[in-house]
């Protein structure tokens, strides 16, 4: 699947392992008890996605995948809109949320256009004559 499923395998791990180091480095805040619980949680999905991916990579998943990452972006966005004092990591979350279903929907199309195209008769090859 490449650089998608590397990027979700790096993140998802990251969460998993070092939310606090996460958080640090990209918001400059100390997480919570609970917003470590949820990176934690976060970032098994993102690990689950992505090992979903690689074994399967169909565009069918991969729209799959996208619809996830809209609806967990939508809650960011809201939860950003209800809870003033997350709002930074709530929409800072939901913004790269955006840019993986993006990047799952590209992925899915350039991979739905590739099984739909003929081969062509300049890549096939022609059959060696029997004597």
């Amino acid at each position: 699947m490449g650089v998608l499923t590397d990027v979700r395998l790096l993140g998802g791990g990251l969460l998993l392992l070092a939310p606090q180091a996460v958080l640090q480095r990209l918001l400059h805040q100390r997480a919570t008890p609970t917003q470590r619980r949820v990176l934690r949680v976060l970032g098994v999905r993102h690990l689950l996605q992505a090992l979903t991916l690689w074994r399967w990579p169909t565009p069918r998943l991969l729209r799959g995948g996208a619809a996830i990452d809209g609806v967990h972006a939508s809650t960011m966005v809201l939860l950003g809109t209800l809870k003033p004092q997350q709002r930074t990591l709530a929409l800072t979350d939901a913004a790269a949320e955006t840019l993986l279903l993006a990047a799952d929907l590209c992925q899915a199309h350039l991979m739905s256009q590739r099984c739909a195209q003929p081969r062509s008769r300049a890549m096939v090859r022609p059959r060696a004559r029997s004597r």
